[in-house]
């Protein structure tokens, strides 16, 4: 029996009945769903959910799993959200260890104002006169209060120069 849209063929009565709610179109059961109203969530495993399973997206209201590389993922199927133990999130994609630098258990480019970023990647204290520096701990960028920035950071400015 051909049905209309929204409607399944009843294996009783040999008539068309309507999907359940939420879904919009339904096939072999009026509540095994194939597509969900558009009030009504995404559709997963024939079911119409409000919010996707956990290692799912929602893509024109469908849930697709995530790449095996994400926990969780947003957007796309690469885009993680989150990782599977053991892995390290950074700009959306999980890594076996941080490419750059871990911070209070936080993947991050830079490092905090204060300390600077070393070759391999760990983040060190820049001077005391230092409020932030590069590359090593005098090559400042500015200065710590009562300090002029001079190359590096001086309680007072050389003969013919002013602060």
């Amino acid at each position: 029996m051909n049905c209309p849209s929204g409607s399944v063929a009843s294996l009783n009565t040999s008539s068309c009945v309507p999907c359940n709610a939420p879904c919009a179109t339904c096939t072999e059961h009026p509540s095994k769903c194939t597509t969900c109203s558009s009030c009504c969530g995404s559709l997963f495993n024939f079911q119409c959910l409000t919010s996707c399973p956990v290692g799912t997206y929602s893509v024109n209201g469908t849930c697709q799993y995530c790449s095996y590389s994400c926990a969780t993922c947003l957007g796309s199927n690469t885009t993680c959200t989150s990782c599977p133990s053991g892995k390290v999130l950074y700009n959306g994609i999980c890594y076996d260890k941080c490419p750059y630098v871990m911070i209070a258990g936080i993947c991050t480019f830079n490092c905090a104002r204060g300390l600077y970023k070393t070759p391999v990647n760990t983040c060190l204290a820049c001077d005391s006169t230092c409020a932030s520096c590069e590359n090593h701990p005098k090559n400042c960028t500015s200065c710590v209060t009562g300090f002029s920035l001079n190359g590096t950071c001086v309680k007072a400015c050389p003969i013919n120069y002013f602060g």
